[in-house]
């Protein structure tokens, strides 16, 4: 959005009422990418048919969890159960740890608990808008320190920076057995059996069938609270200095690949070689609801199994709390970042001899605050309070609506107590 106001993306709004995208996509899916891909009603990009939950997934091996007689987690599963579940896999002897995550896990567990939501209030009267209070409230210690002590003294939980921030490294480890859990995104749960890095190519290794080897689970729930961040797809943009006919061109070879027959041709070439459902339905989420393909026998239950399949849905379907962009003008000036505050969590997790989680948080606000103070957003303060009171109103009423006991102990006294003062 921000990049669009700032005109870095072309408007090709009148294609998305030629190719008729809305009348082809389930209803759910267009009115969730609709609000996240256009600013007052003017589309920046068109998507890939291809879409999958992006709140967030974790991957486990449900074989190991039978073999130790250990609980299989299901969704809406709580912080303190995945802990137990890591300790119980881990396996010293074995050589497996019971999690893997990247360095940045930890204010990932954070969030699960709200943090994203409760740290940031609005200040319109400052020149930029939003301020952060990550000192105020004692829970976030006892957070920091709780996932500190399953790492640090239980060693439940594998964690190098020297791994890197993202997946790869991580699920190398899943697949060589020495993690039994991760924090993997859809396209690595299903990829390719002529992939060898794939779990299919694992599983095939090993001799075990797929769905008895792996299962899939949604992120833990902290405080009853359940972090939902809705679904993601392929957004593809198109340059502004490009013209009509250009981008015409440039949506029609998308939307031929990935919603006509484009992809029908894809997949039948594709079973034509493997013979194999897993090859084929390496995806099986569509925004239009696709379920097969012209010349592709089977399904994606016959790749995956019904449960695994079930399981994928039923993490789409959790609730997504409004986005906060959508209610605010898209920003035309660079924003603070927020690297002083992951500089400190990147030590708690790096340092276990850096004990005083308190005086970490401190120093990581104070120095954001230092860093703030040379920004200034674009929107005025009128329009960011007004824009604040609608954004906060509809937060206030789905927590309301969907996480009573977070709503009553965490979000009602933050929107009390830090918010309404400041935007009433």
């Amino acid at each position: 959005m921000n990049a669009f106001v700032q005109g870095m993306l072309a408007d090709i709004t009148p294609l998305i009422s030629k190719y008729k995208l809305q009348e082809r996509c389930l209803p759910h899916l267009w009115a969730n990418w609709s609000q996240n891909s256009q600013v007052d009603g003017k589309y920046f990009c068109y998507p890939l048919n291809e879409y999958s939950p992006d709140v967030g997934t974790m991957i486990y091996r449900k074989d190991l969890i039978a073999e130790k007689g250990l609980k299989e987690p299901q969704v809406g599963w709580s912080w303190e159960e995945a802990a137990e579940l890591f300790k119980g896999l881990t396996d010293s002897a074995a050589g497996i740890t019971g999690a893997g995550f990247p360095t940045w896990f930890l204010p990932y567990h954070m969030a699960f608990h709200g943090w994203d939501i409760l740290t940031q209030p609005p200040v319109p009267a400052q020149p930029w808008h939003w301020t952060r209070d990550i000192t105020s409230d004692p829970r976030w210690v006892e957070l920091a320190d709780n996932y500190r002590k399953v790492l640090h003294e239980d060693k439940a939980i594998l964690s190098d920076v020297a791994l890197g921030g993202g997946d790869e490294e991580y699920f190398k480890l899943f697949h060589a057995g020495q993690i039994a859990v991760g924090r993997f995104n859809y396209w690595s749960m299903f990829g390719r059996p002529t992939e060898p890095t794939s779990l299919s190519a694992m599983a095939d290794r090993v001799g075990t069938p797929y769905p008895d080897m792996f299962g899939a689970v949604s992120v833990p729930s902290g405080d009853g609270y359940q972090m939902g961040n809705g679904v993601m797809w392929g957004p593809v943009s198109y340059s502004p200095n490009q013209t009509a006919e250009q981008h015409d061109m440039g949506v029609s070879l998308v939307d031929w690949m990935f919603f006509d027959i484009g992809l029908d041709m894809t997949k039948a070439g594709i079973w034509e070689v493997a013979k194999d459902p897993r090859a084929v339905f390496s995806a099986f989420l569509y925004m239009t609801g696709k379920q097969g393909y012209e010349g592709v026998p089977g399904s994606a239950v016959d790749a995956w199994g019904q449960e695994l399949v079930d399981r994928w849905l039923e993490i789409g379907k959790i609730p997504v709390e409004p986005q906060r962009d959508v209610f605010f003008p898209a920003e035309q000036n660079p924003a603070p970042s927020n690297q002083a505050i992951d500089d400190q969590f990147s030590l708690m997790v790096s340092d276990p001899a850096a004990m005083d989680v308190a005086a970490m948080l401190k120093k990581g606000e104070d120095d954001w605050l230092a860093a703030v103070a040379g920004f200034a957003s674009s929107t005025s303060e009128a329009d960011f309070k007004a824009a604040a009171q609608e954004y906060f109103a509809a937060l206030d009423d789905f927590i309301k609506t969907n996480y009573s006991e977070f709503y009553a102990n965490r979000f009602k006294p933050f929107y009390e107590g830090k918010v309404l003062p400041n935007i009433s």
